[in-house]
C-alpha cells in the first residue's frame, strides 16, 4: 500500500506538468524529439518550377524567424511539364493535399463458391493483412502532431530523403493533357497519370483521404480512388462548368463553383451517391474558388477579376452576406483551425486579414506579386504563400501576421511564380 501511494502521487505530479505546459502538449510527440510550437521544422514543397517548367520538390527549412531570404534545397524533379490552366491567369489548387495512401495487405482469397451456398473460407483467410486506410495530411482535424510523425531528414541536392514512408503521395492536375499525375513523394517519381475529363481545373481530397475530387470546365466532377489510383466514376454536368471545389468536413458534400457569367451558382454534390442535389444562386458572374469554413457551416466564393467574396450559408443555401475586400481578389483564401480568422490573397501583393464575426480586415500582409495560393499549418500558427509572378514561397507567422523568412527555390530568383503548392514535413 506505503508504494501505491507513492505511485499514485508521482502519478497526479506528472499530469499536473502536463496540464500546465498546455492543453495542447502532446507527451509522444515531445518524447520523439517533435514540437509543433518550435520554428526549426524542416518542411518539403512540391511546386511548378518557374525555370525549368517542370514540378519540382524542395527542401523548405523554417530558419532564423526575421531573416529575409533562405535557399531552398532540390530534392528532386519529375522532368514533367507543368500544364496549368491557360485562361490567362494561374489558377490555385491545382495540386492537391498528401495523402497517405494505404499500405498494400494481402489480398483476400478468391472463393470459387461464393454465392448462397458457399462454403466456409479457409481460416487463413480470416487474418490476412487490411491495407491501412488512406489518410490526409495537414486537414484541420488534425490539430495535434501524429504520436510518431514521419521522419524527413534534410537532403542534400539532387538526392531523395533517405527515410519517408513510402504511401505519401500527392496529385496534380494537367489542364491541357485531360489527365491527373499521381505523385510519390517518397521517393519523388510519378505513380500514375490518370485520365479524368478534358480541361480539368482544381482538386480537392475528401477529409477521410479516400477519394481525390477533380473538377472539369468541360462538364464533369471527376471522383479519383486514393487508395488504387483509379477512377471511381464521373458525375456528368453537361449544363455545367465546374471550377473551384471545396469538400465537407464529414466527407459527404462536394462544393463546386459553376465558372460562368450566366445563371452562376454552387454546385451541391452527394458524394457517396456521385449525384447533383442542388444548386444555391450566386450574384456575381465568373465564380471561381470557393472554401468552406472549418465548421462546415459556410462557404466562401470568390470571382474572377472581381474585389467581392460571398458568403454562403451552406444550412438554408442562400448567401447570407458579402465582403468586399477593394481590390482583385480572386485567387486562394483559407481559414485558420477555429474559424475566427479568413485569410484572402488580393491583387496585387497581399494577403488580407479577415475576422469573420465582424467581417472586417484586420490586417493585411506584404507577400510577392500575384499571391495564389495559401496553404495553413495544422497548429494554425503559421502559413505558406506562393505567387503567381514571384518564385519565393513567404512564410507568415500568424501571431503577428508578418512575414518572417521566403525561401528561394535552387537557382535562384528566377522569374515567374508557382502554380499549385503543396506543403508536408
Amino acid at each position: 500500500m506505503k508504494y501505491l501511494n507513492h505511485f499514485i502521487v508521482l502519478a497526479l505530479a506528472a499530469a499536473a506538468l502536463v496540464f500546465s505546459m498546455g492543453c495542447n502538449f502532446d507527451i509522444w510527440a515531445h518524447a520523439v524529439g517533435y514540437d509543433p510550437d518550435k520554428e526549426d521544422d524542416t518542411y518539403y514543397a512540391l511546386r511548378c518550377d518557374p525555370q525549368s517548367k517542370t514540378y519540382t520538390m524542395d527542401v523548405v527549412p523554417y530558419g532564423t524567424p526575421g531573416a529575409s531570404s533562405s535557399p531552398g534545397t532540390l530534392v528532386g524533379s519529375l522532368g514533367k511539364p507543368c500544364v496549368p490552366s491557360n485562361e490567362g491567369k494561374g489558377r490555385p489548387s491545382t495540386t492537391s493535399d498528401p495523402v497517405s495512401s494505404p499500405a498494400p495487405g494481402s489480398a483476400p482469397p478468391q472463393d470459387p463458391n461464393d454465392g448462397p451456398l458457399r462454403k466456409p473460407l479457409a481460416t487463413a483467410a480470416t487474418t490476412a493483412t487490411a491495407p491501412t486506410p488512406p489518410s490526409l495530411i495537414n486537414t484541420f482535424p488534425w490539430l495535434e502532431p501524429l504520436a510518431f510523425p514521419p521522419a524527413f531528414p534534410l537532403a542534400n541536392a539532387g538526392k531523395n530523403p533517405l527515410t519517408c514512408p513510402p504511401t505519401l503521395e500527392s496529385f496534380l492536375v494537367n489542364h491541357n493533357q485531360a489527365s491527373v499525375t499521381a505523385v510519390g513523394l517518397c521517393p519523388f517519381k510519378v505513380l500514375k497519370e490518370i485520365q479524368v475529363r478534358s480541361n480539368p481545373l482544381q482538386i480537392a481530397i475528401t477529409p477521410d483521404g479516400t477519394l481525390a475530387l477533380v473538377t472539369s470546365y468541360d462538364g464533369a466532377v471527376t471522383f479519383i480512388d486514393t487508395a488504387t489510383n483509379t477512377v471511381k466514376g464521373t458525375l456528368d454536368l453537361p449544363n455545367y462548368n465546374p471550377s473551384g471545389i471545396a469538400i465537407s468536413p464529414d466527407s459527404t458534400r462536394a462544393y463546386v463553383t459553376h465558372y460562368l457569367d450566366q445563371l452562376p451558382c454552387l454546385l451541391v454534390i452527394d458524394i457517396a451517391s456521385r449525384k447533383l442535389l442542388s444548386t444555391i444562386a450566386l450574384p456575381k458572374a465568373y465564380p471561381r474558388v470557393v472554401v468552406l469554413t472549418p465548421d462546415g457551416s459556410q462557404a466562401w466564393v470568390n470571382y474572377y477579376a472581381d474585389r467581392v467574396v460571398s458568403i454562403v450559408d451552406l444550412f438554408t443555401g442562400t448567401v447570407a452576406s458579402t465582403v468586399d475586400v477593394g481590390t482583385e481578389a480572386d485567387t486562394g483564401m483559407v481559414f485558420n483551425p477555429s474559424g475566427t480568422k479568413a485569410y484572402v490573397a488580393v491583387y496585387p501583393d497581399q494577403i488580407f486579414v479577415i475576422d469573420t464575426a465582424s467581417l472586417n480586415t484586420v490586417a493585411k500582409i506584404k507577400v510577392g506579386t500575384s499571391p495564389m495560393d495559401l496553404v495553413m499549418m495544422p497548429e494554425g500558427k503559421r502559413m505558406f504563400v506562393s505567387t503567381e509572378t514571384d518564385p519565393n514561397i513567404w512564410w507568415i507567422d500568424l501571431t503577428t501576421n508578418t512575414v518572417t523568412q521566403r525561401t528561394t527555390p535552387p537557382g535562384g530568383n528566377t522569374a515567374g511564380g508557382t502554380m499549385g503548392l503543396t506543403v508536408f514535413h
